[in-house]
């Protein structure tokens, strides 16, 4: 039986097997979410966006992005995916510079939420600490695992 909005009904079959692998991938897709959270949280990525001179609505390349977090061994590849799989979620805004072709992010009402600026209105606190069993360390500024 799988219950769908409250109620219960039997799927057999081919269709039971689609539903059990699209309730897995919703559950590991949380997992990505809310680990690309803590990794910018953990890298102040929305502070780094918040700091740029022409305001918090101003957007930045990742290149820009990386000279204000204060990690020397950033991983931009990682970075990278990690902000455009947020940005998909809405997390962060992605534009494309068509001067250069070069994605640009900025802060988007969510991601104003991950500022430290403000802790009694920020939910930086719940993402670093309310997700402990995901270990510490961002993994983009540690050696990939093999």
């Amino acid at each position: 039986m799988i219950g769908i909005g409250g109620t219960s009904r039997v799927v057999n079959g081919e269709e039971a097997t689609v539903q059990g692998q699209a309730e897995i991938l919703q559950i590991l897709d949380n997992f990505v979410e809310s680990m690309g959270l803590k990794c910018v949280v953990e890298l102040g990525v929305a502070d780094a966006l918040n700091s740029h001179p022409h305001g918090h609505n101003s957007l930045m390349s990742l290149s820009e992005i990386a000279t204000r977090i204060p990690f020397p061994n950033l991983d931009m590849d990682r970075l990278s995916r990690v902000m455009r799989f947020l940005s998909c979620r809405k997390v962060f805004n992605v534009t494309v510079d068509k001067e250069s072709g070069e994605a640009m992010f900025g802060l988007t009402d969510a991601s104003k939420w991950l500022l430290t600026n403000n802790k009694s209105e920020s939910l930086e606190p719940a993402v670093c600490y309310g997700l402990p069993l995901f270990g510490t360390g961002t993994g983009l500024t540690e050696p990939a695992y093999t």
